[in-house]
Formats: C-alpha cells, structure tokens, sequence
C-alpha cells in the first residue's frame, strides 16, 4: 500500500530537545519515544531486474526477527513522498521467491525476478530512535523516527566509491488520519530547523557508497556510426551527457560524498564541450541559450568543488606533520569548513531555483524532440567527413599553445594549456567508437597531460586562498604558530607547483610522442575513404 512521507537530512547535530519544543510549539502532541537497532540488506537479481522495475527488495533483521518487503525507490522534488510498498514476516531470512511463505512479497517478487537468484548488495545498520507525533484534536497521528544509519558495501563496483556512508535521516509517516498536519508539520519544520529534505532513499545512497549502477541498455544506448548525419550524433552526445547529470543532480543536491558534486560538474563541462564541438548542427539561439545556462550551473558547482579539493589536501597535510603543527592548522581548517558550508548553501539555491528547473525542462524537452526533419535535410554531413578536421584542429592548437608555453612556463600559461586539453580530450571522446584503438591511446595521452596540469593548477589556486587568508589573521604572540604552520603549508604548495612545472616537460615529451597529428588523420581518413566508396 502507498506510504506518505517526509524525509529530511539533519545536516548538523540535532538537539533533539529543541526539535520536540519546535513540534510541541506549533501545537502538536509527542507520545513517549522508543530506541531501537535493525538491519537492513538490500538485494538484486545480476541483470538489476528490480532497480529496472524502480523496486528496492530488502531484508529486515530487528534480532532475529526477519522482515522482507519490496519498496519503490525513487524519490521526488518536494520533501513529501507517497510511495509504494508491500512487507512480509518470514521466519527465515530467505530471499529467493521460490523459498519465501505465500504473502504479498513473494507474488510480487516472483513476477519481477522471473526465477533469478537475489544477491546481496550491501547492508545498512540504523539506530532509531521514534516516537509518535499526534496533531490537534488527533487529526493526524505521525510517527517521527530519526536513524543515525552506517552503509557498508564488501565489494566496491568502483575504484572512486566511498564504500561506507553515514548519515542521519529524519522521517515523518503519516499514519492514520487527514494529510494536512503533515503537510504543515513539514513546512514547518523546512523553515524552523536546520532541515535538508531529502532528494535519495537509503536505497539509492546504498548504490552510491558501493559505486553501484545498472548498465545501461546496450541497444538504447548504441552510438551512431560513421556513416549516420553528424547531427544525430550531436544528440547522442548531448542525451548522454543530460542523463548523467540527471543522475548526479540528487547527489549532489545531498553532498554525503563529495564525488556526486564533482560528477555533476563533470557532466555540465562536457554538456558544455558538446554544445561547442557540434555548433555547425545546432540552432545558434538555443545553443549559446543552454551554454550560458550550464555555465551558470557549472559555476555553482565549482565553487564547492574547489573547496573540497582544499579541504581533503589539507587533511591529507595535516596528517602527514607533527600533531602539534596540524593543531596550529585548525583554524584555517575550520575556515575551509565554513566556506564550504556557504557555497553549499548557494549551491542548494541554485539547484533549487525557478532558474535551474527551468533549464532541466526544457533542456530535457529539446533532447526529446531531437533533430527536426528539416535539420535532417539541412546538415548532412557524415560523421566520417567531418571528424579527422575537427580533431586536427583541436590538436593543432594543443600543440601550439604547449610550445609556447614550454618556454615561458607560467601558471596563467598552463592553466590555459589545461583548458585546450580538455577540449581535445572532450572531442576524442565524442569520437572514440569510430577508432577506438587510436582515438583511446590519444584519450589516455592527453588524460595524463590534463592532470599535470591540473594538479599544479589546483597548488597554485591553493597558495592564493592560503595567502588571502595569511593577510587576515593579526600578527599576535598567539597567533604566532598559526602563521608559521600557514608559511609552511605555502612554501609546501609552492614546492609541489614547481615540481609539476618541472614533470610537465617530460610529460609533454610523452604527449608528443604519444598523440601524432599524422596517426590521427591517417586513422580518421580511413573513414572519410570508407564513406566515400560507399
């Protein structure tokens, strides 16, 4: 049966006192709580039969009292959630269909897994502690339950998944009565409490700290060939892309790991990098329209970013000099801290604005629509006759810049090198199934120049901040550890600066080895002679 609900985030330590004097203030009752620990174990086919059907299949251990039940995962926008869900007692902790006591999980789940074999995927441990909140003239009777959960995944899909998580979630279910006391409940506590609602379920965060993701549908998703108009490519391209960040948006709209900020940031540069290497096939108008907009967004992004980058370099620091020295480092930690706080806080803004919905609707309409048929007509060029000039292009203005750079090594000078990197890099990458041998080297190649690049990038941005904020602490007998701890940091940021200024001449010695203009127009005509005969 369906559930309504409220799930909420508690970003900072939760004075549980001050939320029941909220609850109690606004005119609503609390009947006396209740503590308790459970298990949860979360289960799939290996073709993710039940993800695919939006179902998350879980195993509920409350000391050997076993629940099994089937719940629909996804969350949407507003912090009010009404979702389905069937739930079965069992005595033994089995998950397979064909094991299960007849009841409303079992008929569901072997409909769904059609005979397959559940896995585990990994569990979540969750303290809870819940209580019932009854409105006015017992209107409404909702139980508040707050879970301080641990997620742990044995095997990590991903090299980059975190592989646990912790968080504390507050929700509110609705369980006998009129929704209106709920619905004013959530408002309330929306505006009064430090609240974040939640954009996940404990499903999808699970999936997250195991860096788990059903593959995509191989046939959906197959990239146009050589010989398809370079316009549907374009759109390929820009629907992948579109999806990816789509995918990321709650993530980072959560902040639990740093990882789904940056990967949304990802996905707006190459939406970006693929507005601008498919110009020639878009409509100018909307194109320099969604750019803008996605630059916006990327900005958002960035800037909190930027500033976990600082913080995890500066833990890493911090942990690897003498205690007493890191102790002289908190107050530019706590710095960092707040700073992040408050580009999180716009960031939330920026996700959350008319603005940004605007932008996901009607971004999501265009791809939708896809290439008009007088589009078609209009740009027929093949992907084949096209590809191996703008390729060429990209890698000639590497080149370029990186021998001018070569002798007037420069941050400003690197920094730009990066950015044209990252434009070839993006433009291989549009291409890469039409040569995959040659185009993947050259992808692996700049890759590795990129980062160089990058991390000297990220040393000199780091000694800027760090000096900006050395001019604002007083020079006191008690901040006198303090300054000398930044000096060091500084000189440490500046060391591995010029450290990566002098890898970056044998780096680039590789890139030129390693990415040939004359390979890479060689590979590419091939197609163009293909198309051609054809």
């Amino acid at each position: 049966m369906p559930e309504v609900e409220a799930k909420f985030l508690v970003r900072n330590p939760l004075q549980l006192d001050q939320l029941f004097e909220l609850i109690r203030g606004a005119g609503y009752a609390i009947e006396p709580d209740l503590d308790e620990t459970f298990v949860d174990h979360y289960y799939d086919t290996p073709n993710w039969a039940l993800l695919r059907a939006g179902w998350a299949y879980r195993c509920r251990d409350r000391d050997g009292e076993h629940t099994i039940g089937l719940k629909a995962f996804t969350l949407g926008e507003g912090p009010v959630q009404v979702r389905e869900e069937v739930e079965q007692h069992v005595l033994i902790a089995h998950t397979r269909s064909s094991e299960l006591p007849s009841g409303p999980v079992r008929d569901r789940l072997a409909a769904l897994v059609n005979g397959a074999q559940p896995d585990e995927l990994f569990s979540i441990r969750n303290q809870r502690l819940h209580c019932t909140v009854v409105a006015h003239n017992a209107a409404a009777r909702i139980e508040l339950a707050i879970d301080q959960s641990h997620v742990e995944a044995e095997d990590i899909a991903k090299k980059k998944a975190p592989g646990v998580l912790d968080f504390t979630e507050l929700e509110l279910e609705l369980k006998q009565g009129r929704r209106e006391p709920l619905d004013l409940l959530v408002k309330i506590l929306t505006t009064e409490a430090d609240l974040l609602p939640a954009r996940m379920s404990k499903f999808e965060r699970g999936l997250q700290a195991a860096g788990l993701a059903a593959p995509p549908d191989a046939a959906k998703d197959a990239p146009p060939g050589p010989d398809e108009p370079l316009i549907r490519v374009a759109y390929y391209h820009l629907r992948k892309q579109f999806e990816l960040l789509r995918f990321q948006q709650p993530r980072a709209w959560e902040g639990l790991d740093p990882d789904g900020v940056h990967q949304m940031r990802v996905a707006t540069r190459r939406l970006r990098a693929a507005l601008r290497v498919f110009r020639e096939v878009l409509p100018e108008r909307t194109r320099m329209r969604f750019n803008e907009a996605f630059r916006w967004l990327g900005d958002a992004l960035g800037a909190v970013r930027d500033l976990d980058v600082y913080r995890d370099d500066l833990v890493h620091y911090m942990a690897a000099i003498p205690p007493n020295d890191a102790q002289s480092l908190l107050p530019y930690h706590h710095y960092l801290l707040r700073e992040t706080q408050k580009a999180r806080r716009k960031l939330i803004a920026a996700l959350d604005s008319k603005r940004c919905a605007r932008l996901m609707e009607r971004f999501g309409r265009f791809i939708e629509r896809g290439p008009s048929r007088t589009a078609l007509r209009r740009f027929r060029m093949r992907v084949g006759n096209v590809v191996a000039s703008d390729v060429d292009d990209r890698l000639k203005t590497v080149l370029k810049h990186g021998r001018r750079v070569r002798e007037h090594l420069s941050a400003e000078g690197l920094h730009a090198l990066r950015s044209r990197c990252k434009r070839l890099r993006y433009t291989l990458e549009f291409f890469a199934d039409l040569c995959p041998k040659v185009l993947r080297d050259a992808i692996d190649a700049t890759t590795r120049l990129q980062d160089l690049l990058g991390t000297h990038q990220d040393a000199s941005v780091a000694t800027s901040r760090l000096r900006t904020y050395a001019s604002t602490v007083s020079v006191r007998a008690h901040h006198r550890g303090l300054l000398l701890s930044l000096g060091q940091l500084i000189h440490s940021q500046e060391q591995y600066a010029t450290e990566e200024r002098q890898r970056f001449h044998d780096e680039w010695r590789k890139f030129k080895k390693d990415v040939s203009r004359k390979k890479l127009r060689a590979a590419l005509q091939d197609l163009e002679d293909n198309h051609e005969r054809r």
